[in-house]
């Protein structure tokens, strides 16, 4: 099987961003509004105008600062309500996908295993420490990080198709469709899981549905 980037694995930085709070919801529409245009900053400079210091809030905010490319802005916001609330798992994990963002693969991992350190069913987490293990060819230790992402949240996406790219190259082709189908499902615009799929289904003799994934992995790319 192709190896699979940890970057075509990993969430974007908007996907670190919580469900938007409840007050200020005509506010939060337009900001919502303004990503969906690619507007990012102008997200960003309205955020200002209504963000609190509550953490959902912050969280989202640091997110749309990811998303503008400000990165170390939203490490300075996620620090400071780390220092307020220590246990506070999302706010590791959004500081970790700031990190690898920033290209501090040391930090990002040292901060995504802070964030399962506090919850431990931290799925987001779980399956981007997952991506870089894979990436690593560490694929035991893929393989239980995915799981235990999908324990917690069958449908996450970077574990379904982690674990069904660990469970390829493991030869373990049977159970390894049975998750990329489910993403592909989830997500049908990723070429990579296409790729793994082809090559599950080559492995148990099914020519004609690897060569139409690997139809479709080429047309995405």
């Amino acid at each position: 099987a192709k190896d699979v980037p940890p970057e075509d694995l990993k969430p974007g930085a908007s996907d670190g961003i919580v469900e938007r709070p409840a007050e200020n919801t005509a506010a939060y529409e337009n900001i919502e509004r303004m990503l969906e245009s690619g507007d990012s900053d102008s997200a960003v400079r309205e955020f200002e105008k209504v963000k609190n210091d509550s953490s959902e809030t912050v969280i989202a905010y640091a997110g749309l600062l990811m998303a503008s490319g400000e990165y170390k802005k939203s490490e300075q916001e996620l620090l400071a309500l780390i220092e307020r609330e220590p246990m506070n798992a999302d706010a590791y994990f959004n500081l970790a996908l700031v990190k690898g963002l920033s290209g501090d693969s040391d930090a990002e991992i040292e901060y995504l295993e802070k964030a399962i350190a506090v919850d431990e069913n931290h799925s987001q987490a779980l399956s981007v420490r997952g991506s870089i293990y894979l990436a690593e060819s560490e694929l035991k230790k893929a393989s239980t990080m995915f799981k235990r992402s999908l324990d917690s949240d069958p449908d996450n996406i970077i574990a379904l198709t982690g674990y069904g790219s660990a469970l390829v190259r493991e030869e373990k082709y049977e159970e390894a469709q049975n998750y990329l189908d489910r993403a592909v499902e989830l997500d049908p615009s990723n070429p990579f899981t296409y790729l793994d799929r082809s090559s599950a289904r080559a492995a148990v003799g099914d020519m004609k549905g690897a060569e139409a994934d690997m139809s479709s992995a080429i047309e995405l790319e």
